[in-house]
């Protein structure tokens, strides 16, 4: 790779639609077929080598669901691609820990509770936990760096404390909380609306763990002075690209109904464009760079803005606007972060 031409870039890439769980709350609305080839996801590597990306993460679906999954997973390690690995673990055995070992600089690894029968429920998988806290300990008996993602839900609220000393007390692994469930890409609202924490569980999330957010400690970060800065990195540093081969700025743009801005169809395919065509040409990227913090009127007269990375894709897809926030966000944002406030 010729390292003048390297980008800041970290890619998640959606490799399958296939997943063994069928979480209450997910966005992705898995199921049993697969879009791209083997070829068609080379091609896609290759044009983000050409790229200069370095920074590649995979994820489904389950992306171990995928017959190829380790010929893909190889192809792009010897393009000399740094990987992460998103999986719920279930997957991962004696048969393929080894190579998971050779190819990923980490895996993250979703547990939505600490107690099998909830996390059973949660992904309408009996046995999942099980299998899951094997693959854990299993990534950690061969010295793979683990990172535990829970998407906090009504369920399991009120046993935060629990779950979160049973991560790094008894599995010894970092714990990543994430109280924002989307609606899935269809557009449908039902996962979120039965399963995201209501305004009573949100404070009773901040008394419980006012010290822990998102995988920081936020008594240091206030500590040191740090402040986020400004909006996300979406569409500058973060990118996605679906199960399709669409490429959007992150995640969170991708939500059927949001694909025209100022009349235009913006999302394009790399099946069909090169990804450098698209970031430089393509209308919604083009407006991304071109914002300024200023065009964050709301943001820039709240008392939160300098602790508050405002998402841009949350706002696209609620408000239509990059820049003008969601109120039910601002009022997640004030929840989770008034103890920042409250300590200065």
């Amino acid at each position: 790779m010729n390292y003048k031409k390297i980008k800041r870039y970290s890619v998640l890439f959606e490799i399958t639609k296939k997943c063994n769980w069928k979480c209450i709350f997910c966005y992705a609305e898995c199921n049993n077929k697969d879009i791209l080839s083997t070829e068609d996801i080379k091609k896609i590597i290759d044009d983000l080598y050409n790229y200069g990306v370095i920074d590649l993460t995979f994820t489904g679906g389950e992306p171990l669901m995928r017959n190829d999954a380790f010929e893909i997973f190889n192809y792009a390690k010897k393009k000399g691609f740094a990987l992460t690995l998103y999986t719920n673990g279930s997957l991962i055995n004696e048969n393929n820990i080894n190579m998971i070992k050779e190819l990923f600089g980490s895996v993250e690894v979703s547990l939505h509770s600490h107690d099998s029968n909830t996390h059973d429920i949660i992904v309408k998988n009996g046995g999942a936990w099980k299998k899951t806290v094997a693959a854990v300990e299993m990534l950690k008996r061969n010295n793979i760096k683990v990172c535990i993602k829970c998407v906090l839900t009504k369920y399991e609220i009120s046993n935060i404390l629990k779950f979160k000393d049973y991560v790094e007390k008894e599995l010894n692994v970092e714990f990543n909380v994430d109280i924002d469930i989307c609606d899935t890409y269809s557009g449908c609202d039902a996962g979120r609306k039965a399963n995201e924490l209501n305004e009573e569980q949100l404070s009773i999330l901040k008394n419980q763990v006012p010290l822990y957010y998102y995988g920081f400690d936020v008594e240091d970060f206030i500590i040191k002075g740090r402040k986020f800065p400004g909006r996300c990195r979406a569409g500058d540093e973060i990118l996605f690209i679906d199960a399709n081969a669409n490429l959007y700025p992150c995640i969170q743009f991708k939500k059927n109904g949001m694909e025209i801005i100022d009349g235009v169809h913006w999302v394009e395919n790399l099946l069909d464009k090169k990804i450098d065509d698209i970031i430089n040409n393509n209308i919604l990227f083009n407006k991304i760079r071109q914002l300024r913090e200023q065009d964050f009127v709301t943001c820039n007269n709240c008392q939160y803005d300098s602790l508050c990375q405002k998402c841009i894709g949350q706002n696209y897809v609620n408000t239509e606007n990059l820049c003008f926030p969601d109120n039910k966000n601002c009022y997640k944002t004030i929840k989770k972060f008034n103890e920042f406030i409250e300590r200065r």
